[in-house]
């Protein structure tokens, strides 16, 4: 492959005809030799011999010693032979023939050997200075008898012809025989006598190049791919398309024949490719692409249903990104609710200022009206319970207090806000109001811290308000009965309903003891009266004895400092009339035994 350039001599592309009638005019006609044979011998490249001259052979056409001829004699005894006939300057292109005659004598004894040799270093003759060398002509175009055979160099004239390829284009050079033997010489085994004769050059013709289709091409759009094939007729070995005038659409462009890529802009445009061949031939066409928009590329998809009331929705649904919203509702590209149902327009305009269009409907639903029942009064300290009465059913409730549908009272009064969605996701709410009456504030206070396990049945009082009940253990009838409940702490329990039938309840403890031991027989002995009594209680004996080491207690077994004893004769006065309203003991020594006796004051 030729990979230099020069530009196209068209005055040096003409052909030339040489049939040696006379080898000394080839001089004047830009032909050179050159003997670069080891040793050089006595000949070079002479005149034809014909036989009439005692000659080998006669010439192929003309006068018999119309012929240039070569032999053995270009070196001595024995030596390699390189001998150059190079032809005149011209300039080469791809399709140049060369075509000549040659042969040598019969038999074929000594083994010649011809090459014809191309150099594109324009008018240069520099062939080295060895028979090894080969200087500027380094492209062997034809070599006959290459490895130096009997019978295989021509024994009669036979017609050769070259033709030139590979080169880039048009390039300045020359083309040369180069008579090449090895082993050669008077004394050696190869070499003889060659002749060569009718050698033609016949430049390459440009045939007429012409590129198909002409005119209009296929109309291109933007942002869609476009491809057209170009094809021509008439180039030398592979075709070279160029845009020689005007230009393609921006996006496109031409490779091996084919204009391809995306246009980027409208318009019409108009160009000129031209086909040139490796030959330096061309052939040009005139064309015009109208690019259009493209196919509508906006769109507006999944534009969600909403209900009225909603918050503004921020649209994002167009596509490509960057249009711009437009419609009833729309503003900045939020869109609201409020507007209802609408028709929503997303446009775009693309990079190659392309405008486009399109529209969707957006569904604003309306949402369901809600209702809810009222809710009687609630007694505080009520149990949580289950919300109901909301319309439509099946909603949610919400609120202080509310905690899975139920309510818990013990928040006090409350707003509640029943919330139905319906199937279309929209919601609709009302709130009702729950009241928690007022907690009940009572109070209550036993008779008597402290009982003895052998006292009698106390009666309970000390609840408010009054008319509630009392409870608890051995609590019968209002009544406490320490015996049956045994020692220890005991609750009793009051509880009162109102008018709205609300019920609370309060407690206190009793303790029941053992009292110091005594028995409950040493309550027998002593007589007390009035009993109960305003404050003033007379004690006697059932045994008429006088009784020692007296004191009055209360409930608690604390002495009652404020109660004065009188001892008269077998009788004891005990004014408590200071003393609170309540339970109280008066102990004391009869016989050398402890007896008590309970004392109620009213």
């Amino acid at each position: 492959m030729i990979c230099a350039a020069f530009p196209f001599i068209q005055g040096k592309a003409q052909p030339f005809a040489e049939n040696f009638n006379d080898i000394s005019s080839l001089a004047g006609n830009d032909w050179t030799i050159t003997n670069n044979s080891a040793p050089v011998g006595t000949a070079s490249w002479f005149q034809g011999s014909p036989i009439s001259a005692a000659g080998p052979f006669d010439a192929y056409n003309g006068a018999d010693y119309a012929y240039i001829a070569v032999n053995f004699r270009s070196t001595g005894n024995s030596g390699n032979i390189s001998n150059w006939l190079m032809m005149p300057n011209r300039t080469f292109r791809n399709g140049d023939v060369l075509t000549f005659v040659t042969r040598k004598d019969s038999p074929d004894t000594n083994p010649d050997r011809l090459e014809v040799r191309l150099s594109t270093s324009g008018a240069s003759t520099s062939v080295g200075s060895t028979p090894t060398d080969v200087g500027v002509f380094t492209t062997l175009l034809l070599s006959i008898n290459p490895d130096l055979e009997t019978d295989i160099y021509p024994t009669t004239w036979t017609t050769y012809t070259v033709t030139i390829a590979g080169l880039p284009g048009p390039i300045s050079g020359r083309l040369a025989f180069r008579y090449h033997v090895t082993d050669a010489g008077i004394a050696a085994a190869n070499g003889d006598y060659i002749g060569i004769d009718n050698v033609t050059y016949t430049p390459y013709v440009c045939p007429g190049i012409t590129i198909t289709p002409a005119g209009t091409l296929t109309e291109a759009a933007t942002g869609t791919a476009y491809s057209y094939e170009l094809s021509q007729t008439g180039a030398l070995g592979i075709a070279e398309f160029d845009i020689t005038a005007g230009a393609l659409p921006p996006g496109l462009a031409l490779s091996l024949g084919t204009i391809s890529g995306t246009p980027t802009v409208t318009g019409t445009f108009n160009f000129t490719v031209t086909v040139s061949d490796a030959s330096g031939c061309s052939g040009s066409e005139d064309y015009t692409i109208t690019t259009v928009c493209g196919t509508d590329l906006a769109s507006l998809n999944g534009l969600p249903e909403l209900c009225a009331g909603d918050a503004p929705l921020t649209l994002t649904q167009g596509s490509p990104a960057g249009g711009t919203y437009a419609g009833t509702g729309v503003s900045g590209g939020v869109f609201d609710p409020a507007a209802g149902t609408q028709s929503i327009t997303y446009e775009y305009t693309d990079p190659n200022g392309c405008f486009f269009t399109t529209s969707e409907t957006i569904t604003v639903n309306t949402p369901p009206t809600a209702t809810h029942a009222a809710i009687a009064d609630i007694c505080f300290g009520a149990s949580a319970f289950e919300l109901t009465g909301g319309s439509p059913a099946g909603g949610d409730y919400t609120g202080t207090g509310v905690t899975a549908g139920a309510f818990n009272p013990m928040v006090g009064s409350q707003t509640i806000t029943y919330t139905y969605t319906d199937a279309n996701g929209c919601a609709g709410s009302a709130d009702f109001e729950v009241t928690v009456l007022d907690p009940l504030e009572l109070t209550f206070t036993l008779p008597v811290d402290e009982l003895c396990i052998y006292n009698s049945t106390l009666e309970l009082t000390g609840g408010l308000p009054a008319g509630g009940t009392y409870t608890g253990t051995s609590v019968t009838d209002g009544a406490f009965n320490p015996a049956t409940a045994g020692l220890g702490n005991h609750t009793i329990v009051y509880t009162y309903t109102d008018a709205n039938n609300c019920t609370a309840l309060i407690m206190d403890v009793v303790t029941v003891d053992e009292c110091l031991g005594l028995t409950e027989n040493t309550q027998q002995l002593l007589q007390a009266y009035p009993n109960p009594g305003t404050g003033l209680f007379t004690i006697k004996t059932e045994q008429g004895q006088q009784l020692a080491d007296i004191q009055a207690l209360d409930i608690q077994g604390k002495r009652v400092e404020s109660a004065v004893l009188d001892v008269d004769g077998l009788s004891v006065t005990v004014d408590l009339t200071r003393a609170s309203k309540g339970v109280y003991f008066l102990h004391g020594i009869l016989n050398g035994n402890a007896v008590s006796i309970k004392l109620v004051k009213e």
